[in-house]
């Protein structure tokens, strides 16, 4: 993945000397941070795709269509499960669901609590809904792409995920694929507590939001500081003038904040995110 040209600070004429901090991490240190994480789940997630596939190979072969289903949701729950028997890369991923996919392209079953718990996923055409499955069907290839995830339900929204695939294979022929989604809401929401956990003090304020075109995606933020956000017209300005990324400061609960908005291309078009910061309190 190509990196990005490094954040651009815009400092305003009247600065507090606070906000001038929190800009400056934000520009040294938490956008190379959040970079890092990303890529790192990105790469956690593929090979855990990737394990998982391998490890459900034979499965796709059982002849029976409802026993086959019940092995894949049992199998699938597994995998999610604690070491030894899951897999490492797939707990740790921030993923919201893994499941198995046919050749045609239907999914088979999803990771579910129980075996009698409806399955929403079940039969959904994966193959023609996301383009990674597509792929690893027809060519074999594993790969991960931004798409939008249907509702669950009729009332549910799309929701715009990071979907990996990968293809099962045994005996050189491909019997089936596994795929994991990872909504960017919950990425938001992983990279939120990352930078929180890798600095303990109580009085810093640290959030990362991703956003896509005009939608913010995040998770436990504070309602007053999201509404402080930079919106995508305010983001395309900043953006046009410091294409790498830029930062600025807003007066919020009577308290200074530095922000940071660092452009994700890698991710999607019109992709990226928003990390605020208030220095700790001393």
């Amino acid at each position: 993945m190509r990196r990005l040209a490094p954040l651009i600070v815009l400092f305003a004429l009247a600065c507090d000397e606070g906000a001038r901090h929190a800009r400056e991490v934000i520009h040294d240190e938490h956008a190379a941070r959040v970079r890092e994480v990303i890529h790192e789940d990105l790469d956690r997630t593929m090979r855990g795709v990737r394990s998982a596939a391998a490890r459900l190979a034979p499965g796709f072969q059982v002849e029976d269509a409802a026993q086959r289903t019940l092995d894949m949701r049992h199998a699938l729950r597994i995998l999610r499960g604690d070491p030894p028997r899951g897999i490492p890369d797939i707990v740790l991923s921030p993923i919201s669901f893994v499941a198995a996919v046919g050749l045609d392209g239907r999914v088979i079953a999803r990771d579910t609590e129980s075996d009698s718990d409806p399955d929403p996923m079940a039969g959904w055409d994966a193959g023609s809904l996301f383009a990674p499955v597509r792929a690893a069907i027809d060519t074999g290839a594993e790969g991960w792409g931004l798409v939008e995830i249907p509702g669950f339900t009729p009332e549910d929204p799309t929701m715009p995920a990071l979907l990996f695939a990968a293809p099962a294979m045994r005996g050189g022929e491909r019997t089936g694929v596994v795929i994991a989604g990872l909504p960017l809401w919950r990425e938001a929401q992983k990279l939120s507590r990352q930078l929180q956990g890798e600095r303990p003090d109580t009085t810093l304020v640290l959030w990362v939001y991703l956003y896509r075109g005009d939608t913010l995606h995040h998770h436990g933020a504070p309602a007053d500081l999201t509404n402080a956000v930079p919106d995508a017209s305010a983001r395309a300005a900043g953006l046009a003038r410091s294409p790498g990324g830029y930062t600025g400061e807003v007066m919020q609960f009577g308290r200074w904040y530095g922000f940071g908005v660092l452009p994700l291309p890698e991710l999607g078009e019109d992709v990226g995110a928003v990390i605020f910061r208030a220095d700790p309190i001393h």
